[in-house]
C-alpha cells in the first residue's frame, strides 16, 4: 500500500485516451473497517482498464453520499461481501470528470467528453436493461457501494450506460453532486417498473438501503447550499389547536 503524494493529485501525467499506471485513491480496506476518519486511507493504487461496455474516467468532482460512512463502518453489512475477489473499496456513488478510456463496444463516448455519472449498474443480459427500468433487473446494484471502484479516486471505471452529458451552465461541482438516483429515474419516470410476465416491482432506489446523496434544488426551484435538505413547508393552522397542522391533501372516500 503505497503512500499517496497530496502535491500530485491535480497532475494526471497522460492525455485522454492513456491511463497512468496508478492514481491516488480514498481506499477503505477490511483490516480498517471502522470509523470513517480511520476506515479511508489516502493511497496510491492502480488504475482500472475498462472492460467491455466500460469506460475510466478521471474524477473532476464528487459528491458525498451517506453510503460512504456505511461502507466505513462495514454495517450493517460489509461492502466486501459484493465484492469479494477485491481487497480494497474506493468509494463514491456521484461524479463528474471527462471521459479518459473507453472499453471494447462503448461507441457513444470517446475521450474528452465531459460527464456526469449516475449510480445504477446492471448486465446487459437482463430484459429490464431493455426499455424498461434497469432499476428493476436483478443484477441491479449501486456503483461505489456494491462496486468498488467508485468516484472518490482520479480515476473511475463504471459501465458506459451510467454516463449522461454533463450539462454547460454547471461546474463540475455541481456538476458532480447532482442526485444520480434522480438523473437516472428521469428517462423511466414515465414507465411502470415491470417486465413481461413479472408482477409490479416497487421503485428499488427508494429506501433500499441507508444512504443518499445531498440533492442540489428542491421543489420549486429553490437550493439549500448548507443542509442539501428538503423539507416540506407547513401551513399555518387554521384552527385554534395548538401544534402544527399537516399539509392539506385531496383525498376521496368511499362508503
Amino acid at each position: 500500500m503505497a503512500q499517496a503524494d497530496l502535491n500530485q493529485v491535480t497532475e494526471v501525467g497522460t492525455d485522454p485516451g492513456t491511463l497512468p499506471e496508478s492514481m491516488s485513491a480514498w481506499v477503505i480496506r477490511r483490516e480498517r473497517e471502522g470509523e470513517p476518519i480511520d476506515a479511508f486511507r489516502l493511497e496510491e493504487i492502480e488504475v482500472p482498464e475498462p472492460g467491455a461496455f466500460e469506460v475510466v474516467v478521471r474524477v473532476m468532482a464528487a459528491g458525498v453520499n451517506f453510503n460512504n460512512v456505511w461502507a466505513a463502518l462495514g454495517e450493517p453489512v460489509s461492502v466486501f461481501r459484493y465484492h469479494p475477489d477485491e481487497d480494497h473499496h474506493i468509494g463514491g456513488s456521484d461524479a463528474s470528470g471527462v471521459v479518459w478510456k473507453c472499453g471494447e463496444g462503448v461507441t457513444t463516448w470517446k475521450p474528452g467528453d465531459e460527464v456526469v455519472i449516475h449510480c445504477n449498474q446492471a448486465s446487459y443480459e437482463d430484459v429490464e436493461v431493455h426499455g424498461l427500468d434497469p432499476l428493476a433487473a436483478p443484477s441491479q446494484r449501486i456503483w461505489g457501494y456494491e462496486t468498488s471502484w467508485g468516484s472518490f479516486a482520479q480515476f473511475t471505471k463504471v459501465q458506459a450506460q451510467q454516463l449522461i452529458r454533463k450539462p454547460q451552465n454547471l461546474t463540475w461541482g455541481r456538476s458532480g453532486l447532482l442526485r444520480s438516483h434522480v438523473l437516472h429515474r428521469l428517462p423511466h419516470a414515465h414507465r411502470p417498473v415491470q417486465a413481461p410476465g413479472r408482477p409490479p416491482r416497487p421503485d428499488r432506489g427508494r429506501g433500499r438501503r441507508p444512504g443518499g446523496s445531498s440533492s442540489l434544488s428542491c421543489a420549486g426551484g429553490r437550493e439549500r447550499r448548507r443542509s442539501g435538505s428538503c423539507r416540506p413547508q407547513r401551513r399555518p393552522s387554521s384552527s385554534s389547536n395548538s401544534g402544527p397542522s399537516r399539509p392539506s391533501t385531496a383525498t376521496s372516500t368511499s362508503a
